[in-house]
């Protein structure tokens, strides 16, 4: 009987190396933009820093940036700042560099 071609098992992912200057960075301008310009803030994070923010029904809102994925069922202001206070946070405890 002939054998069955197996597939290797997957590599995980490594996770990315988190940058602290820029990490502070934009946890510096979502603090300035979003309770005065959310739109421009999320269009800017989006197009300029490769942002991907999602609404995912049950999970609430999805913010991937730079590393860090934070959500809250609040909507979209408040995941940008969980964002910023887990950026702030990697910094603080020298997870990033």
């Amino acid at each position: 009987m002939a054998k069955t071609p197996t597939k290797a098992a997957a590599k995980p992912r490594a996770k990315p190396k988190l940058v602290a200057e820029t990490l502070t960075r934009l946890a510096n301008r979502i603090e300035e933009l979003k309770g005065t310009r959310l739109t421009d803030l999320v269009h800017e994070l989006e197009t300029e820093n490769g942002a991907k923010i999602a609404d995912k029904g049950t999970r609430g809102t999805v913010v991937k940036l730079a590393g860090i994925e934070t959500s809250s069922m609040a909507g979209v202001h408040m995941a940008l700042t969980n964002w910023g206070n887990a950026a702030r946070r990697a910094v603080r405890t020298g997870e990033a560099v």
